[in-house]
């Protein structure tokens, strides 16, 4: 395979009806929790485009509970 690519691993789980997760950038090591395919989709986001990230976004929320 050639070109870029990014590999994350992704844990998702069901607590009492709800829908809960755990996405790992492998690069970086960062994660997130969290209880929506949104918040998921956006921790993506801003690994594979990181320009497009601002500083106030989701990267605080790496390594730390997400909702």
């Amino acid at each position: 395979m050639t070109g870029y690519y990014d590999t994350f691993v992704l844990k998702i789980w069901r607590d009492k009806g709800t829908m809960r997760g755990r996405i790992q950038h492998v690069g970086t090591q960062d994660y997130i929790y969290f209880l929506s395919l949104d918040k998921m989709t956006d921790f993506i986001v801003t690994k594979l485009f990181p320009a497009l990230s601002n500083s106030s976004g989701i990267d605080k929320e790496q390594g730390g509970q997400s909702t």
